[in-house]
């Protein structure tokens, strides 16, 4: 028996009605613990769900698709003087109504910060997510991908002196893709950071890792490698109303098969900055080069850059306009079985609206425009997407 996504979004409001007190605190507590619990309801329609190229969409059943999304979760929180207790869990149910099909996601969160009086920090993450739809740990596929990724971080950091403090540094990322097994991966690094302090919120600091990759289809297992990378950076609040983050450096890697794929060595750059010059007016800027995974044609890696920008108008402090435009230019290193180097450029251009009804409920809705212009014809498309979406957290 189907079970409609509307009857989840009714109780859930059958039983904000009967909690106006958790409403006037925010949050709900038991004790010193929060307890947050949210839904979200979403519509999607798009006119090329697979991102396709227009010879593959006319063979296509179902290139246009209706989504209907809906989020139960909840997050709990256990706040102290100096430290920080968080738990949350998300599962989404999807009813593709093209194709008369239902698939599921979730993912779950958990983190520990504990600040110690003597300058001592110490910060643990992880986040779990099972995914439908490709991300930029998959920018050179498309389409309806769904696949499972885990990413932990711990982190000790030690205040050394008014100016300076070290931190040390370690990184887990776990990638299981249900149809391309190939691009099954573990990624484990481990680095040191140091900072000075130049002014109050400004810092310079320095950063350097050792990571190993290793792949799990025998196929693609000669990819597995190590590499070295090291940064110089600049960051933090210049301004009141200015944040800016800017770091340069480059990456060594070897690689298992070293007949097939010689050691690289790239630069990586990458800057972000957020500006608010008005109460009402706020823009961000991002931009990078780096290198990225790939077993494409037997590429071991492709070079991503660009950037991206968003602007946000609010007024009468419930309403925001936005619109967020992107542009990156992917490069791969070999040839294909064509003769050329795959050559991608990305373009996405999406406005949108927001709306604060409540503390506690938000309307969003948006466009999406999304456009892929490659030298190797299969992967060229260009999509419309436009998505609607209530979201209430208490």
């Amino acid at each position: 028996m189907k079970k409609h996504p509307l009857i989840f979004f009714l109780l859930f409001f059958i039983v904000c009605a009967y909690t106006g007190s958790a409403r006037a605190q925010g949050n709900i507590h038991l004790g010193k613990l929060e307890v947050h619990p949210g839904l979200d309801l979403g519509y999607t329609y798009s006119d090329n769900i697979n991102q396709e190229s227009t010879a593959a969409k006319a063979s296509d059943q179902h290139p246009k698709e209706s989504i209907i999304e809906v989020t139960p979760g909840v997050e709990l929180r256990f706040p102290t003087s100096n430290h920080m207790f968080r738990l949350g869990y998300n599962l989404s149910v999807f009813d593709f109504l093209e194709r008369g099909e239902t698939d599921y996601k979730s993912s779950a969160m958990g983190s520990l910060e504990f600040n110690f009086p003597v300058g001592l920090i110490l910060r643990l993450n992880d986040n779990y997510a099972q995914r439908v739809f490709p991300t930029l740990q998959l920018q050179d596929q498309s389409g309806i991908v769904k696949y499972w990724e885990n990413d932990g971080f711990g982190e000790i950091g030690y205040t050394l002196t008014q100016r300076w403090s070290v931190s040390g540094r370690y990184k887990n990322q776990m990638l299981r893709f249900q149809d391309i097994a190939l691009y099954n991966r573990d990624v484990n690094s481990g680095g040191v950071a140091l900072f000075m302090r130049m002014m109050t919120r400004l810092s310079l600091f320095g950063e350097a890792w050792y990571g190993k990759v290793g792949y799990k289809e025998s196929a693609s297992n000669g990819q597995d490698a190590t590499y070295i990378q090291g940064f110089l950076g600049l960051g933090g609040r210049v301004s009141p109303k200015t944040n800016f983050t800017f770091k340069v450096g480059g990456e060594h890697r070897t690689y298992q098969d070293f007949n097939n794929f010689p050691d690289t060595n790239q630069p990586i750059v990458s800057l972000e900055l957020e500006e608010k010059p008005t109460t009402h007016f706020s823009f961000s800027l991002n931009g990078s080069r780096s290198v990225n995974e790939t077993v494409y044609e037997n590429n071991s890696y492709y070079i991503s850059t660009g950037g991206g920008a968003n602007l946000t108008y609010t007024m009468l402090r419930m309403l925001a306009i936005g619109a967020d435009i992107s542009y990156f230019l992917l490069q791969y290193d070999k040839a294909n079985n064509t003769g050329d180097k795959r050559s991608d450029k990305i373009l996405q251009v999406s406005p949108s609206v927001k709306v604060d009804i409540t503390r506690w409920l938000r309307a969003q809705a948006g466009y999406t425009l999304s456009n892929r212009s490659s030298n190797v014809d299969y992967y060229h498309y260009k999509e419309n997407r436009i998505a609607a979406s209530l979201n209430a957290v208490l």
